[in-house]
């Protein structure tokens, strides 16, 4: 009875479509056209019933319609009580390549293709998973992993890469599309789009996705060279483009586009070199909680810095357009901190501490000039000079620069 109930079902499987060809001969078990699928035998001593085929086997629907959902539906409910140890499934696909084999080899493909112009969409692949209500279970949409098992490094164990998960777009011309999402209101090829809803649409409380993009490791002995890369001759106009973010409804405080711990760094001109760590920063921005300053660093050579007071120290080798503290001679330093600009009186006022000196020096053959000094117009009082002025010089004081001594004093120098 049991082999006549998989007969009928051999022979409904095997029925001819509409408009497809028609079997006339004697009907007989086997796997070639014409014969009727079976026996189902023990497969590779599992005990478990298995069928085996010479060739490729298709399943096709002759005369597919708008809502009948599937060619073959895979049905599969459980009620048992087990831990988490095994990894059960719907529908297995298990593929051994051969030491000999150099074909590509996908043990699952979907493939869609589509000349379709009133809507819809045509996908290759989609998984989907459901928490539904008093269930705890986690939920994945889907996993994709690649496993290196060889237990060397990659320039040892392979040439070729180990990647797992590849995303691939093709196309041609420009994308020039609308969009009125988009920024710029144009483009809709995307390589990988994370969409963010509302599981129960009834729900119009704010709904919060913690992260679109998270990276993990399994063990802290792991570790990603770079979390987010190119690689070489990739163009591109913008590597982070955020302007179309705005902040959760009800937030007060502005889009964040981009947030580092004290001591990460910023960095300018990545360190190159094989191997772990290789290379120091060359050039980079850092803020630092020791000291409560942000700065910029050629190495580890500070070339300026603000603190959270709002002091800002410049330094740099000689000949930089502007100096603070050279290698070669000191123009202000810690010992001489006050520099400040009073717009009110447009006025730059240079405070030195007690005993100290000012010096100003030309460069080379340079001068030192003095413009709009103070000066103070001739008095009544006698004074005796005796000089040879240069030539141009009046033969008379014209006026007198006012000086400050250290002690606070006032002096005369004579102009003539």
């Amino acid at each position: 009875m049991k082999h006549l109930a998989y007969l009928v079902l051999s022979l409904l499987l095997c029925a001819p479509a509409m408009g497809q060809d028609v079997h006339t001969g004697p009907l007989s078990l086997g796997t070639s056209i014409g014969q009727v699928l079976g026996p189902l035998v023990d497969y590779q001593g599992s005990g478990f019933p298995g069928l085996g085929v010479t060739s490729r086997l298709i399943f096709f629907q002759s005369t597919p319609t708008a809502s009948d959902l599937a060619t073959i539906q895979l049905e599969r409910t459980t009620s048992f009580t087990s831990a988490a140890a095994n990894v059960n499934s719907n529908l297995r696909g298990t593929t051994n390549v051969g030491t000999n084999d150099g074909t590509n080899t996908w043990s699952l493909f979907g493939n869609c293709q589509t000349v379709g112009t009133n809507g819809g969409s045509c996908v290759g692949i989609t998984g989907h998973g459901f928490r539904n209500a008093g269930g705890t279970q986690a939920v994945w949409g889907g996993v994709s992993e690649a496993k290196d098992n060889t237990g060397l490094a990659s320039g040892t164990s392979v040439s070729s890469g180990t990647v797992g998960h590849e995303v691939d777009i093709e196309a041609n011309l420009l994308d020039t599309a609308t969009n009125a999402l988009s920024i710029t209101g144009t483009g809709n090829r995307v390589g990988v789009q994370i969409v963010a809803g509302r599981a129960v649409t009834a729900d119009a409380t704010l709904t919060e996705v913690a992260t679109g993009n998270l990276f993990t490791v399994g063990t802290t002995a792991v570790y990603f060279d770079r979390l987010i890369g190119a690689n070489n001759n990739v163009m591109a106009q913008y590597g982070l483009d955020m302007r179309g973010v705005t902040a959760p409804t009800g937030s007060s405080n502005p889009v964040t586009s981009v947030v580092m711990s004290a001591g990460q760094a910023i960095e300018f001109n990545g360190a190159t070199g094989a191997g772990a760590f290789a290379g120091t920063p060359a050039r980079s921005l850092k803020y630092l909680t020791s000291g409560t300053k942000f700065q910029y660093l050629n190495g580890s050579t500070e070339f300026f810095s603000i603190t959270d007071a709002g002091k800002t120290t410049l330094s740099g080798p000689s000949g930089a357009l502007l100096e603070v503290t050279d290698p070669a001679a000191t123009i202000i330093n810690s010992a001489h901190p006050s520099l400040t600009y009073s717009n009110a009186v447009n006025t730059w006022t240079l405070g030195l501490t007690a005993g100290s000196n000012l010096t100003i020096q030309a460069g080379g053959a340079g001068v030192v000039a003095l413009k709009q000094v103070s000066v103070a117009a001739n008095g009544s009082v006698a004074t005796t000079m005796t000089s040879l002025g240069p030539t141009g010089s009046h033969t008379t004081i014209q006026e007198w620069m006012v000086v400050t001594n250290a002690a606070g004093t006032t002096r005369w120098i004579p102009m003539y």
